[in-house]
Order: C-alpha cells, then sequence, then structure tokens
C-alpha cells in the first residue's frame, strides 16, 4: 500500500525538507511513498527577508518562493487549500466505524495514521505529517484584530498586500498636495505597535522606503514646476516594555536606540495599546492601558502590529496534538510531537519543550534535524543528510541580520 507522507505549510522549513526529498526520489519510489504539500498560498513568502523589501532592498519576487515549481520539479502532489482540521489515530492500525455502527478494520483509512481536512473540501490521509504554518499575532485586545484598518505584519502576504497600496496612497497624497490651500506640511503619522527586533526592523525600514518615495515624489514635481506642500512622515514606535530588545545584549539596545533618535523616530514605553477606534476623519485613535500620554499623541494614520506571536489557533482548537499556554505545538528534541509518533512540526508553530527557543531565527541544525527526522520516520535512509548533521556542531550560532534602510546591522 502506498504510504503518504503529507506537509501543511510551505514555510521555509518545509522548503528546505521537499529540496532535499527531490534528489531521493528513487529511494521513494522504490518505498512507494507519495508526497504531499498543502499550502494554502503558492507564493510562499520568506519573512527573514520582508525588512529588506519594505525598505526597498528587493522586490516581491525576490521574497516568495514558488512552491509550484518546487513541487513539480520534486514530483510532489501540491493541493491549494488550508487545512483547518487534523484527525489523528495514535495506533495506526485503529478500527474505524461502518454507517450501520459496525466496526470494520478494512476501511481504507484503517491504516492510516490520520487525516487533515482542508477549506476546499479535500480529506488526505497521511501515514506521517510534518506541520509548518507559522504563527499569528499576540494581541490582548481582541478589538485589535477584528478593526480592520489595524494591519498585522503577519500574514505576509496580506501585509505586502497592504504595503503596496499605502505606497500609492501616500504618492497620491504628494502628488495631490500642490491643491492644498495650508501653507504648513501635510502630517502622516504612521504607528507600530511592538518593542522587538522585528517591530523596530519593520519601522526602521518603512521609514527608509516611504520617505525616499515621497521625496522623489516631490523632486517630479519641482522640475514640472507645481507648487506642493511636502508630506511630512512621522513614525511611532509603542511597546508596553520599559525597554525595547530585551532578548538582546545591552551593547544591542543602546546601538538602536542610538538609531531611531537619529532617525527622529517617537517611541513610547510603558504604551500597551489595548483598543483602537476609527475616527470620523478615518484616523486611528489608539487606547493605551493607564498612560500619561495626551490624547493627540495617540492619534495615527496607520497602525501595524509586530508583537509577540502565538501559535495559529486551529492548531489548539482543531487538532488533538498538545500545545503549550501559547498555543504552539510542542515538540521534542527531534521536532516530533509530544506524544504523537508519526507527526512532526517546524518553524514558528511549534516550541521545543526541553530547549525552548525564540521564534522568527533560522537555524541550520534544526532544519537538518527536522529533515532526519521525517525521513527517518518513513523509511528513506539519506545519507548526505546524515553526513551534513553529523558534522554540524551540536549548539546553535544564531546570526540576525537586520536590514533597516540606509545600512545593515549584524549582530
Amino acid at each position: 500500500m502506498t504510504r503518504t507522507l503529507a506537509f501543511v505549510g510551505g514555510g521555509h522549513a518545509h522548503v528546505y525538507v521537499l529540496k532535499h526529498l527531490a534528489s531521493k526520489q528513487k529511494q521513494l519510489k522504490e518505498l512507494d511513498v507519495e508526497v504531499v504539500l498543502i499550502a494554502k498560498d503558492i507564493m510562499t513568502p520568506y519573512s527573514g527577508m520582508l525588512p529588506g523589501y519594505i525598505a526597498g532592498h528587493y522586490t516581491y519576487e525576490d521574497i516568495h518562493i514558488d512552491l509550484a515549481k518546487i513541487c513539480n520539479y520534486a514530483n510532489i502532489r501540491l493541493i491549494h487549500a488550508a487545512c483547518m482540521q487534523i484527525i489523528y489515530h495514535s495506533d495506526a492500525s485503529h478500527t474505524t466505524e461502518n454507517d450501520d455502527g459496525n466496526d470494520n478494520q478494512s476501511n481504507n483509512h484503517s491504516n492510516r495514521r490520520g487525516t487533515c481536512i482542508c477549506d476546499n473540501g479535500e480529506r488526505i490521509d497521511f501515514d506521517c505529517l510534518s506541520i509548518n504554518v507559522g504563527s499569528a499575532p499576540s494581541v490582548a485586545s481582541q478589538s485589535l484584530r477584528n478593526n480592520p484598518k489595524v494591519i498585522s505584519v503577519k500574514p505576509i502576504s496580506e501585509f505586502c498586500n497592504f504595503y503596496i497600496e499605502l505606497k500609492e496612497r501616500l504618492q497620491r497624497l504628494q502628488q495631490n498636495s500642490s491643491s492644498a490651500s495650508a501653507s504648513t506640511p501635510i502630517k502622516h503619522r504612521i504607528g507600530v505597535v511592538g518593542g522587538g527586533a522585528g517591530a523596530i526592523e519593520v519601522i526602521l525600514s518603512m521609514q527608509h522606503s516611504l520617505q525616499r518615495l515621497l521625496d522623489d515624489t516631490a523632486k517630479q514635481q519641482q522640475q514640472h514646476q507645481q507648487p506642493q506642500n511636502p508630506i511630512e512622515l512621522e513614525m511611532v514606535l509603542f511597546t508596553r516594555g520599559t525597554s525595547l530588545l530585551k532578548q538582546h545584549n545591552h551593547s544591542v539596545r543602546q546601538c538602536f536606540q542610538r538609531v531611531l533618535k537619529e532617525r527622529n523616530i517617537q517611541v513610547h514605553y510603558s504604551a500597551e495599546v489595548i483598543n483602537v477606534e476609527t475616527l470620523p476623519d478615518d484616523r486611528l485613535q489608539l487606547k493605551l492601558r493607564g498612560t500619561a500620554l495626551q490624547p493627540s499623541d495617540l492619534i495615527v494614520d496607520e497602525c501595524l502590529l509586530c508583537t509577540t506571536a502565538d501559535g495559529a489557533s486551529w492548531l489548539s482548537q482543531s487538532t488533538p496534538f498538545r500545545t503549550d499556554a501559547n498555543g504552539f505545538l510542542m515538540v521534542e528534541s527531534t521536532y516530533q510531537v509530544v506524544d504523537a509518533p508519526g507527526v512532526f512540526a517546524g518553524g514558528d508553530c511549534c516550541g521545543m519543550v526541553d530547549h525552548p527557543r525564540p521564534k522568527g531565527e533560522l537555524r541550520v541544525p534544526c532544519l537538518m534535524r527536522l529533515v532526519h527526522s521525517v525521513c527517518l520516520f518513513v523509511a528513506v535512509a539519506i545519507v548526505a543528510v546524515v553526513a551534513v548533521q553529523a558534522r554540524v556542531c551540536s549548539h546553535v550560532f544564531s546570526v540576525h541580520r537586520c536590514p533597516i534602510g540606509s545600512c545593515n546591522i549584524v549582530f
């Protein structure tokens, strides 16, 4: 009987695994193993390149991976859908029940470990499963998520669409500023909620790109001798903490505090955003928990969320797998989901029980371990993977490259 190795999600960890499986098609065929990828997006973004895309260093195509091309090359079945539920059987030889209520062990699903149910109605039976669906923004107030004008950096695909629209909107505002009667600059205020590396990367990259866009548009107007009122871009960072970059050392924090000050970016500390209201003029009024800031300081034209992450809600609500307090799948050091043989997870959707690690950081040894664990379970002998893993140091080196627009900082 054909065994099915299913991948849910097209994140970077899975792309790495699929590329390795592409070189092992002969072994997969001999073992009668079918590989299936379930992905809601065919063009999947790589989050590590997002700040560079925002800053204008990369194009949209540069930061996206074409899953269809990879699957076609690797002879992998691609299902363009979102997985919404997973049924899992701890005993692969479980019994199933017919419509008449009688047990039946000869049912098609009786020898399978589980089933993925997709939003398009497809049901994919699997013998081995790997999950890599990323994370979701963690926000204390549900009203933030429900306000359509509050944009979260993740999912990245939705943010990219917003950012393209924002640049077009600002360019039109600059071009139409010549008809304005006011002699003072037109202010456009962008608020970013968050105090980690991601929030700082986003706000610095965005300021660099948008200011350059406005300057270029203004120069074009000057060349055509068009009167204008310049657009004044204001960037504001709201963090509930008393400092930024808590997971980094003192020198890194000092470095970015200096950069933010040099770039005239306002930072409000102890500013936990709990609500956002849309004003009659379509601007946004931020509501903070116990703040001394004036209401005028809390009005923005755009509000972006770049906060800490939670696990995707469906993982804890529509699967039988164990999740931690933040909704992340609990995995062992082999990336096998705890108490779920044959099920693995990688990337930001999981948390390692014995060795907790920050989200959003790429570690080659971790990817290699996921490759090795999945392949061993389906009995595919990948000597190259084992050899590479043996050469990798047991501890993890993390190099975080931070593209912030006008320069790159490596720490």
